[in-house]
């Protein structure tokens, strides 16, 4: 910038800052030392020091005698660009701010940094986070802490401020002193505690006795702690250092760990969901967990990256490419050590205790970004270092039974794991990307093999009809729904009804995740000519009385359960299908033809599954107008009709949610509904047949749901389609 311009930004912006009072004088006078001594532009300084409501009112307010706005003048007197400014007086909405204030309280993002990402998110669109992640500001796990966060943990400068408050107040030390303290913190970057505890004013103890009153957590010397070595392998080694925590002992179903900030939640959360433990905070200082994590783990390993300097071998025509011998030791060495193998058991231990049913291992660009779906909705838990991200997933690969030399192309593989006296078994499958190579574990947790119908989210009316459905003597029992939408499980269940000691059960899936007691179960296999169509025919000489077909892929299959359907078998199916009704049309335009699927089809369930309130923070509130004007129920639902929602703590993980049930569209076909069919009728001439003999639609089941405060509206919201 020219030296008669920044004369004249420094000339103009401090004078009006203290005219409209934003900042105080004293403030004015510290940014302008800053500036000085800095090299920096005042208007970045002010950006670090003010916040955006106070920006935005600082830029429209008007100076001088024409009416101007400071905006204006500033333009004009080429002190800012209008891209510059354009941002911060942005319609941004509130929860934009919000995320951007909890990223600066953290110490992730600046002031501007902030700035710039909303005068990006006016470029683009995009929401606030998106902008952050693509500028390579945050990272995905910083957001998603930023995003769940109840109480924000508090940042180093909060703390500072704490800690200089109490001493002060309990006239432990006197101000002058105090100050040159927390000066040279601030030169250092090092942790006023442990300056504290350093220069003799305060011993560690004193000092921790003192802060654990003002904080309500208890403080730990770990310089004196005999620390239980079998708690701190309950948490990663990366999860320890990233997020400087240190599990000290158990206490029953509890984990204490000692934090540096007791009230970061984020991080408590992920603690709780890797280990299954309830976490119970206490206060430690810095440099005390810094010395016992590397006194019990060892000094924090260099972050070299594991490929190495060496370029793969060129491969031969046909074949894989050779490792390097080095390269290839090296993998060995980090396949077997014991922090690798150790944080796999950790990464499947943590998913089973926090009752999820995948884990994704995705790199990025940085590190290899770790997430459990639980409750159908991905998290994010921690994020794997870069040097040690091929000998994780080289080790996952390795306890697959796959082929660790091969990247290029996706990989299928399986494994067994026993926690606490109950056996696993892992479904894995790789994709190789840009970035490195993705890995899927799929969970199967045999608890879930023993649902019964009463456990789906049935209502008493609903409940009786698929009853009466599955013990049909023969006919086509379809359950439709998107992929993940909870039809297997429901197909389970129903075939956990029917008795196995007088009736021959056979299924055909793709594949087979659960062993069912009692049934006989057949694995497709495309690559040997085992399709659902040809098992389905040699099952039909197998004298089965019920038959599960796990999905209706082709025109093939499905004319054959038809047909089975009319010669005395009961047959359970899947389709994927937007509702019950659709489930017709899609077997008409698989060639089946209609008096078949009139003759055949006797029931068909439509399903979703909403995440359900957590029942421990669950908050009863009055919907406004306007989100009942979203549900579409504005006039319908009575006056005093109260939803629920949950507002976030430990025993879900901050969420609000905890567990999942399925929403019900349940279509029994009766003779008038055959009519129909058979006439070729619409699909919406169907639908409001069905409805108008009885058949409550999802939509109807949601919002019964919603207002026995099962489920949130946003729920409803996300995953049935709204009718207006």
């Amino acid at each position: 910038m020219p030296e008669e311009e920044r004369e004249k930004r420094e000339e103009v912006s401090p004078r009006t800052l203290d005219h409209v009072r934003l900042i105080t004088e004293k403030q004015l006078e510290d940014a302008a030392r800053r500036q000085k001594d800095s090299g920096k532009t005042l208007w970045d300084i002010l950006m670090s020091d003010l916040s955006l409501k106070s920006l935005r009112e600082l830029l429209t307010y008007e100076i001088g005698t024409k009416g101007r706005s400071l905006k204006e003048v500033m333009l004009e007197e080429g002190l800012a660009t209008e891209e510059e400014l354009g941002g911060l007086l942005s319609a941004e909405a509130p929860s934009g701010l919000q995320l951007g204030e909890v990223l600066i309280d953290k110490g992730l993002i600046t002031r501007a940094q902030l700035g710039q990402a909303l005068i990006e998110q006016e470029r683009t669109g995009h929401p606030l986070g998106r902008v952050l992640m693509n500028l390579g500001m945050v990272s995905a796990k910083q957001l998603s802490d930023a995003l769940r966060i109840e109480k924000p943990s508090v940042p180093v400068k909060l703390r500072r401020e704490q800690l200089v408050d109490t001493l002060l107040r309990n006239k432990t030390i006197e101000h002058e002193p105090l100050m040159n303290l927390v000066r040279q913190s601030e030169d250092r970057g090092q942790d006023l505690a442990d300056l504290i505890v350093e220069s003799g004013v305060l011993s560690a103890t004193q000092l921790g006795r003192l802060m654990e009153k003002e904080l309500g957590f208890p403080y730990i010397n770990l310089s004196e702690y005999d620390v239980d070595e079998s708690a701190v392998h309950l948490v990663p080694e990366s999860v320890i250092r990233s997020r400087l925590i240190l599990p000290v002992r158990r206490e029953g179903k509890a984990l204490v760990v000692a934090m540096e900030d007791p009230n970061d939640i984020s991080a408590i959360d992920d603690i709780g969901m890797l280990t299954g433990f309830k976490v119970r905070p206490v206060l430690a200082w810095q440099k005390q967990l810094v010395t016992k994590i590397n006194e019990l783990l060892g000094e924090a390993p260099a972050d070299v990256p594991v490929e190495g300097a060496r370029p793969l071998s060129r491969p031969q025509q046909g074949r894989e490419p050779v490792l390097p011998s080095s390269r290839h030791e090296r993998l060995d060495e980090l396949v077997e050590s014991v922090s690798v193998v150790n944080l796999v058991a950790s990464i499947v231990e943590g998913a089973i205790n926090s009752d999820a049913t995948d884990v994704h291992l995705e790199p990025q660009a940085n590190d290899m970004r770790v997430r459990y779906r639980i409750d159908g909705m991905l998290y994010d838990v921690m994020a794997i270092p870069r040097n040690i991200e091929q000998g994780l997933v080289s080790r996952i690969k390795i306890l697959g039974n796959m082929d660790i030399t091969q990247r290029r192309l996706p990989q299928d593989g399986h494994f067994s794991m026993e926690i606490r006296e109950r056996s696993y078994d892992m479904r894995i499958a790789t994709l190789p990307t840009t970035l490195g190579e993705r890995v899927v574990i799929r969970l199967l947790n045999p608890g879930n093999v023993m649902l019964g119908l009463k456990q789906l989210g049935l209502s008493e009316e609903d409940f009786t009809m698929v009853e009466s459905l599955i013990y049909e003597p023969h006919g086509m029992f379809l359950v439709t729904g998107p992929m993940g939408s909870g039809k297997t499980t429901t197909l389970y269940a129903a075939l956990n009804q029917i008795n196995v000691l007088t009736d021959s059960i056979v299924t055909i899936e793709d594949p087979v995740e659960y062993q069912l007691p009692g049934i006989s179960q057949v694995q497709v296999d495309p690559k040997i000519d085992r399709t659902f169509a040809h098992i389905l025919r040699a099952v039909l000489r197998q004298d089965a009385n019920t038959l599960l077909v796990g999905e209706i892929r082709d025109s093939e299959t499905a004319a054959i359960a038809a047909r089975a359907a009319v010669t005395g078998h009961l047959v359970f199916s899947t389709l994927h299908t937007r509702n019950s009704v659709s489930a017709i049309t899609a077997l008409v335009n698989l060639g089946v033809p209609s008096f078949l699927v009139t003759s055949s089809l006797v029931g068909i369930v439509n399903q979703r599954l909403v995440r359900r309130i957590c029942p421990y923070c669950l908050e009863e509130y009055q919907p406004g107008e306007a989100l009942l004007r979203e549900l579409g129920v504005s006039e319908s639902l009575p006056e005093g009709t109260t939803f629920a929602k949950g507002v976030g703590c430990p025993s879900c993980y901050h969420t609000g949610y905890r567990g999942r049930t399925g929403i019900f569209e349940i279509l029994v076909l009766n003779n008038e509904l055959r009519e129909l069919i058979l006439d070729k009728a619409s699909e919406e001439s169907v639908k409001r047949a069905a409805v108008a003999g009885g058949m409550r639609t999802l939509y109807d089941d949601a919002l019964l749901k919603l207002t026995h405060k099962m489920t949130s509206a946003e729920e409803v919201s996300r995953t049935v389609h709204v009718e207006r």
